[in-house]
């Protein structure tokens, strides 16, 4: 998570047992994620590219199927503009 985060801009400090997220004034920035084939992962990096400035490419996204094989397909829903 670390990698792919600060792939987006995100200032992130490591630790053993787990990470801090910093929050920032700066906008994310669309990138290649790698989803390392975790759906928990590619959910996660999903919702944070939505926020970035440019284009994101999660590779490979289809390990959501694991726990919600209808993840692709609510995300675009939720992202289509009210009426």
């Amino acid at each position: 998570m670390v990698t792919q985060l600060t792939r987006l801009g995100v200032t992130v400090d490591e630790y053993p047992e787990g990470l801090t997220i910093h929050g920032s004034q700066h906008p994310l920035v669309g990138t290649e994620l790698q989803t390392y084939d975790d759906h928990r992962i590619a959910m996660a990096l999903a919702i944070a590219a939505l926020n970035a400035q440019g284009v994101s490419h999660l590779s490979p996204g289809g390990c959501v199927q694991i726990s919600y094989p209808q993840f692709w397909e609510t995300l675009q829903s939720l992202c289509q503009p009210n009426p």
